[in-house]
């Protein structure tokens, strides 16, 4: 019982502050705040990839136009949804787990 107050008081965390990073204008969420990491070419080549943090994915490629959770015993999973393409079709879906990109999916 404990353990599931938690969960559901991380995941109501973690969607503030998802949607205080989804607020946050692309313009002024510069490429040259990842240029101390090392990730200046990235962003700017690869849009997205696996171990990529949540503020570097929406400064790459913005905000989602869905977001799916699931809540596992230890973490939490979210599936953010790009390019609509009809009812609850997406051609874009990101795997979100831990607050980290784990993989993707990009349909033609």
């Amino acid at each position: 019982m404990v353990l599931g107050i938690y969960i559901y008081c991380q995941i109501k965390v973690d969607k503030k502050k998802i949607q205080t990073l989804m607020s946050a204008d692309i313009e002024t969420t510069n490429i040259t705040k990842y240029r101390d990491e090392g990730l200046d070419y990235i962003v700017t080549e690869e849009p997205y990839w696996v171990g990529q943090s949540l503020d570097q994915l929406i400064a790459s490629i913005g905000k989602p136009h869905s977001i799916d959770s699931n809540v596992l015993k230890s973490s939490s999973k979210e599936v953010w949804k790009y390019k609509k393409q009809g009812d609850n079709r997406y051609s874009l879906r990101i795997v979100i787990e831990n607050q980290r990109v784990v993989g993707f999916d990009q349909k033609a």
